[in-house]
């Protein structure tokens, strides 16, 4: 993952733990979780390109953080609608 992408992985997760913790909840236990995540996807990917080097296949690419960040968001917009009751658009 470039340096970019990791960079803007950890506004979002900072962005979230500041958020909750600006709403009075403890976001001690979000952290510890967003960092393992963010530690084993390194591991995994240390891992595909060391098994790549060493035998020429290039394992399947799985990336953890990008699906986490999506369902993160999709249950923050699922809340937020919730919250302020916002009406939906029927076609």
């Amino acid at each position: 993952m470039g340096i970019m992408k990791k960079v803007a992985v950890l506004v979002v997760i900072f962005s979230i733990a500041l958020t909750g913790k600006s709403l009075g909840l403890s976001m001690e236990g979000f952290l510890v979780w967003a960092i393992a995540i963010i530690t084993v996807s390194e591991l995994y990917s240390i891992l595909q390109n060391c098994y790549a080097i060493m035998t020429g296949v290039i394992l399947t690419e799985f990336d953890a953080l990008s699906y986490t960040i999506k369902k993160l968001g999709e249950k923050v917009r699922s809340t937020l609608e919730q919250m302020i009751e916002l009406p939906t658009t029927k076609k």
